[in-house]
């Protein structure tokens, strides 16, 4: 029978999947010769902050003990991913290519 660590941690790499497929996509992209403009690098800070945030709250997961903690850890996690590639989605509609 599966515990519910197990099934929550088939969950999480199901998300970690998705989001380096992501990075994946939004490292292939390329800048225009343009310069970096404020908003651009701003852009590119919010991502980086992004994924920090996000690679902090997994670690958060893995350091959770009490079922309901586990639950908003998944919650939290679930909505840094979703922030994290909507952020990378921007990204790549301007063109713009971000390495971590």
């Amino acid at each position: 029978m599966d515990t519910f660590r197990e099934r929550t941690s088939v969950a999480l790499n199901r998300l970690l999947k998705v989001a380096k497929s992501d990075l994946k996509s939004a490292s292939a992209f390329k800048r225009n010769a343009q310069p970096a403009n404020d908003e651009s690098t701003e852009l590119i800070r919010e991502i980086r902050k992004a994924y920090e945030e996000w690679m902090w709250i997994q670690q958060q997961f893995e350091d959770a003990v009490e079922p309901e903690l586990i639950d908003q850890v998944i919650y939290t996690l679930q909505t840094a991913e979703k922030r994290y590639s909507y952020l990378l989605r921007m990204a790549r509609r301007q063109g713009i290519t971000v390495t971590l």
